[in-house]
């Protein structure tokens, strides 16, 4: 596997393991809407069906059927494409912003959390012992997350 297969592995752990429960209790929403949700959180601009399921790596029919939840929880809402007058555009409402955002700062401050574990400011970091770092990052959020997982 290699550094950037596992950083993306990791990366769907931290939300399927930690985001995705944090906000459990106030959404129905599941780890395929949550990623769909904060995609479209890093984002200020509408964009396409499409180019939201080739960000994401998903097949157009699964990010379909989790648009469709987003619809129907008021997190997002859909508009026609000006550029073309047929396909549609896909923007966050005001609550699905708020509650993009509220996983954003669940998923920085575990990263963080992970980060802050060597005591070392980034500016005390060298551009040689960049690789290094990510690599140690993921090895301690891999272990985070076997214990999150063992917890669950």
């Amino acid at each position: 596997m290699t550094l950037a297969e596992k950083i993306y592995k990791d990366y769907i752990d931290v939300i399927k393991i930690i985001v995705t429960p944090a906000i459990k209790s106030e959404t129905k929403l599941n780890l395929r809407e949550v990623r769909v949700l904060m995609s479209l959180g890093y984002t200020t601009a509408a964009v396409s069906a499409s180019e939201l399921a080739e960000q994401l790596r998903h097949d157009p029919s699964t990010v379909t059927r989790s648009l469709v939840v987003l619809i129907k929880g008021g997190y997002i809402k859909t508009f026609e494409n000006q550029a073309d007058g047929r396909s549609k555009m896909i923007a966050l409402t005001q609550a699905g912003r708020d509650l993009a955002t509220k996983c954003h700062d669940i998923l920085d401050s575990f990263l963080a959390e992970i980060d802050g574990a060597d005591g070392m400011e980034d500016s005390q970091r060298s551009d040689d012992v960049y690789v290094e770092r990510l690599m140690d990052i993921s090895q301690r959020a891999s272990f985070v997350l076997e214990q999150a997982k063992r917890k669950n």
